[in-house]
């Protein structure tokens, strides 16, 4: 794992790239909107930092097989399977949009909220990989947004 949200380069880029978002950004590949990808990058974190009560959706002893292919250096894939739970659009569980700009300063808040927080912080479980370590965390939560800033041009 090289980048992470608790690397303050890589957690100001990201800030950065999801500052040039806007709600008529347009997704190159996926189905999302901007404003859903928005609220779906925010609900991870929700469960993370204990916000939301999740319950991971990945049988525990296929867990250790998720984790090192979602950990991996690997990019995700594009048009990937979403969790139900992470889903805003139909079918989905996910926190559905409101308006982009309260939606876009959520995630920027529980960002930084995220990244602020101090090495005993004691996670509670992603909604599919369950318990992550802090290290484990601040890479997934930074390959994620990426991956979907990357599908928005950015």
């Amino acid at each position: 794992m090289t980048n992470s949200l608790y690397n303050k380069n890589d957690y100001d880029h990201i800030v950065s790239r999801i500052n040039n978002l806007s709600a008529d950004s347009q997704n190159n590949w996926g189905k999302m909107t901007a404003g859903e990808m928005v609220c779906h990058l925010t609900d991870p974190f929700r469960d993370v930092m204990k916000i939301r009560d999740t319950k991971p959706v990945i049988p525990a002893f296929l867990r250790p097989i998720a984790k090192k292919v979602i950990l991996s250096q690997k990019p995700f894939k594009i048009n990937s399977p979403t969790l139900k739970m992470y889903k805003q659009g139909k079918g989905g569980n996910g926190t559905k949009p409101t308006t982009f700009d309260n939606d876009k300063q959520a995630l920027l808040d529980i960002l930084s909220g995220f990244a602020a927080v101090d090495s005993t912080y004691q996670f509670g479980p992603h909604g599919g990989l369950g318990k992550l370590s802090r290290e484990e965390n601040g890479y997934l939560m930074w390959k994620h947004i990426d991956h979907h800033l990357r599908s928005f041009g950015l």
